[in-house]
């Protein structure tokens, strides 16, 4: 589906927690998963995605997973088992040709790259740039680690203040004038009028538009520095939580969902 992503096609999964079996084909770049197992099916995702520990509380020695996956123009076939609930990959390719080990580095991202493929409730997403201007004192963590060194290079840091520098404010609702706008320092506000003061308070409504802007953000600064080092660095799904029955209804599900269409990647949301 683009040019360096990673597609889910189908996915099979059978005795993953209490539940029996699940099966689904995908076909559009947004996707809403809707099924009663979603909640299964998300960290099954996660663990393809390359987060190993996913699954833990969920599998059992007679658990598989199988699934159709495209990573550029390729396809692939994942087969996932488990022993002492550890996950057992086993990829190949569509001519029958192993590729666990290339398949498993390609996915397995850096820690800070995988926690912030994944939307499911307001989080770190308005600091995190802030976190990163001083990471010593301000990151929850070792960012050199979190990213593989990236974090500790001068590029990153360049990147970084031109990424603040070049940033426009973008309007939060349609129908109010608030504008999420990044400061200097890195964090990310929302202003009454593109010039305005800082508001301080959010309804509910306000407030996940707010941290899911930001989200998107992030993406496109990890894309960019991915770019910028010239690192053909697969493209992973974006998963997120439904969050339209936090929405009041004048705000505009699909419209907003629709926003980050631009990051070239499938977009999992899960109802």
């Amino acid at each position: 589906m683009y040019d360096y992503g990673f597609t889910l096609k189908q996915l099979f999964w059978e005795n993953m927690g209490n539940e029996p079996f699940y099966l689904r084909n995908f076909w559009d770049s947004i996707e809403y998963l809707d099924e009663p197992f979603s909640d299964i099916t998300l960290q099954v995702i996660r663990l393809l995605l390359g987060n190993m520990q996913a699954c833990n509380n969920l599998c059992h020695e007679n658990s598989r997973i199988e699934a159709r996956v495209q990573i550029g123009q390729a396809e692939y076939t994942v087969m996932v088992m488990f022993q002492d609930r550890i996950a057992m990959f086993y990829v190949i390719d569509e001519d029958g040709k192993d590729r666990t080990a290339w398949y498993l580095q390609t996915v397995i991202h850096s820690l800070e790259e995988q926690e912030l493929s994944c939307f499911l409730a307001p989080g770190v997403y308005p600091v995190r740039l802030h976190q990163y201007k001083d990471p010593a004192q301000r990151y929850p963590g070792n960012l050199r680690k979190a990213t593989r060194t990236i974090g500790n290079t001068r590029t990153f840091r360049d990147y970084l203040r031109h990424f603040i520098q070049d940033f426009q404010p973008q309007r939060l609702l349609p129908d109010k004038d608030y504008w999420l706008r990044l400061e200097m320092d890195g964090r990310f506000i929302v202003c009454a009028g593109i010039n305005g003061e800082k508001l301080t308070r959010l309804n509910e409504t306000e407030n996940w538009i707010y941290h899911y802007l930001c989200f998107l953000h992030l993406l496109r600064f990890w894309d960019g520095m991915q770019e910028l080092r010239n690192y053909k660095d697969v493209k992973l799904p974006v998963l997120m939580n439904d969050f339209s029955k936090h929405l009041k209804e004048s705000a505009d599900r699909n419209f907003l969902f629709s926003q980050a269409k631009d990051l070239a990647r499938q977009v999992l949301i899960f109802l």
